[in-house]
């Protein structure tokens, strides 16, 4: 096989021999390699062409990617920073609202908020593509962590002034703190000469004289415990004022309330009398806390407005 030859005719369309190649084996192996190296590389190098075409245009289309990512990274940034200031000036507010509420600053410890040692995390594929961008995405990811506990804070924050205030609201509106009826003060809270029987008592209350049928104010808001007759202070309402506060108005002429009835801070209860034991018609106003009879002079708030 490897000794013969062969002969390769050259031929025109009309038939004429225009030459002829003579080739043996190892001629015709070597002409076929030429054939095919002649085919293999050109066609290597266009498909190498075409993969590189490819991964440069994927390249292109990655590079576009990453510059809008960039450029919303930098839109983050500034409102992370707008965030962070009107935090900032949050929390300033927050500050006032405690010292309204009566509750101590935060200090500067617990505004920071902090939770340990920092820790980045990266996008491998991100850190390996661009590591700045991927570094200031992950602090980004850190400052938003940071307003989200901060935001926390002051919520609760929020939560205890507001359960304070609303607490010290109750109390006010509660606390007895305006004059239960006009006149003046003719009888103060203490030891004092009973003006019928002539003899030292402890006068538990304060005496307004005014006119009979002149209105009773409930000093706070409060519930009725008692509307009648009591024995020396004639008809008579006592309020409870919750906290341990309650109320008592005696000498009435006439009672506008009933017992368990709702009232509030300047309602009409009743009316100036002499009814019970009484020399002329005035109002016996007392003030007690945890059972105790208090002097009701300090608890007459519009008297001194400058206390209040």
């Amino acid at each position: 096989m490897f000794s013969r030859a062969w002969t390769i005719l050259l031929c025109s369309h009309n038939g004429r021999r225009r030459g002829q190649v003579h080739l043996t084996f190892p001629g015709l192996c070597i002409l076929l390699l030429l054939a095919a190296a002649m085919l293999y590389f050109p066609g290597r190098a266009v498909v190498a062409a075409l993969y590189k075409a490819r991964n440069i245009h994927a390249l292109a289309r990655l590079e576009e990617q990453n510059r809008q990512l960039r450029a919303e990274v930098v839109k983050i940034d500034w409102e992370i920073a707008l965030l962070a200031e009107r935090f900032d000036s949050m929390q300033d507010e927050n500050q006032i609202y405690r010292q309204i509420a009566g509750l101590d600053e935060l200090e500067q410890e617990v505004l920071e908020v902090g939770i340990g040692g920092v820790t980045l995390d990266f996008d491998d594929d991100l850190m390996e593509f661009d590591s700045r961008l991927a570094r200031r995405i992950s602090r980004q990811d850190l400052t938003v962590d940071e307003l989200l506990r901060r935001a926390g804070l002051a919520r609760q924050s929020i939560q205890d002034s507001y359960t304070r205030v609303s607490e010290v609201s109750r109390r006010w509106s509660h606390l007895p703190s305006i004059t239960p009826t006009s006149g003046y003060i003719s009888s103060t809270f203490g030891r004092r000469i009973h003006p019928l029987f002539r003899q030292m008592h402890y006068h538990t209350g304060l005496d307004f004289s005014t006119s009979s049928g002149e209105p009773i104010f409930a000093p706070a808001d409060g519930k009725v415990v008692h509307s009648a007759k009591s024995q020396g202070l004639g008809l008579t309402i006592v309020l409870d004022h919750d906290f341990g506060i309650k109320t008592i108005y005696g000498h009435c002429s006439r009672l506008t309330v009933k017992s368990g009835q709702e009232v509030h801070r300047g309602d009409v209860i009743g009316f100036v009398g002499r009814s019970g034991i009484t020399t002329g018609p005035h109002l016996h106003y007392e003030v007690h806390v945890n059972g105790r009879p208090k002097n009701p002079f300090p608890y007459l708030l519009d008297l001194f407005p400058e206390r209040l």
